[in-house]
């Protein structure tokens, strides 16, 4: 809403009894739980002429369910989920060689995995990868899904101390392809097995693995997301008047002309 900004929200499982946590200026986006369900991470997404938001500080927050009370963490990042113990907040992070040109620019892209603590502080790299856009880690911690080139991927992943160098080839580790005709919104399973993601108005689940047999099947779409929205429809006539209109007949223009809108 251009005028109120946005709001986070949650629900009970049936859909009914929805609570506002957080409202912000600016445009919420990328909610996750903590683990023991007490907290929501979310990002404030960066203000635009599109979607506005110049009022609000962009970012990566967190917000108690219990309270409302909610704490800037970080300023860059997105995809931001709690770890296990709920002590940490893991974000993707693009940096690129400083080439103009803004994201669609021939610039150098490198992803990264980084996490910190509740206020910000104590930033740790754990993986990085040249046009790697998205990662993110499952909640067991014991696999990385990734996307290059708008395709998902999924590599073991184990702390080691060393940031992970992640690519699609020349891995130590094994890599598995999730997708083939790209996707969007990865998310993994409690249990860590399973990932899922959507394409258009198609949801798909894989089973991680699977995907590491020598003959992975196929992932097929498991559900159709149909959303039907009646849309706002003018009703009657306007006039704009005492216009001055330039025609597309040569160089005619019309002073004081008036535009009929049916």
């Amino acid at each position: 809403d251009d005028e109120r900004g946005s709001s986070l929200k949650v629900i009970d499982s049936s859909g009914k009894a929805a609570r506002t946590i957080e409202q912000s200026s600016g445009v919420i986006r990328q909610p996750a739980f903590s683990p023991d369900g007490e907290r929501i991470v979310y990002r404030v997404e960066t203000a635009s002429k599109h979607m506005g938001g110049y009022r609000a500080k962009p970012g990566i927050y967190w917000v108690s369910i219990a309270d409302g009370e909610s704490h800037f963490v970080a300023e860059r990042g997105f995809a931001p989920t709690f770890s296990p113990d709920g002590e940490r907040v893991f974000y993707s992070y693009i940096s690129s060689d400083g080439a103009a040109g803004g994201f669609y620019s021939t610039a150098t892209r490198v992803g990264k995995l980084e996490s910190c603590n509740l206020d910000g502080f104590d930033v740790r790299e754990h993986a990085s990868g040249t046009d790697v856009l998205e990662m993110k880690l499952s909640p067991d911690r014991a696999w990385l899904a990734f996307s290059y080139h708008k395709q998902y991927f999924v590599v073991p992943y184990r702390e080691t101390g060393v940031p992970l160098q992640v690519s699609t080839r020349g891995n130590v580790l094994p890599v598995a392809p999730l997708t083939t005709h790209g996707g969007y919104n990865l998310v993994w399973s409690a249990d860590s097995e399973t990932v899922q993601w959507t394409l258009g108005s198609s949801l798909y689940r894989a089973s991680v693995a699977e995907q590491f047999a020598v003959t992975a099947p196929p992932v097929e779409p498991v559900a159709s997301i149909d959303l039907a929205v009646a849309t706002d429809v003018p009703e009657g006539v306007l006039a704009l008047t005492h216009a001055r209109l330039i025609t597309m007949n040569g160089n005619e223009v019309i002073e004081d002309g008036t535009v009929v809108v049916e």
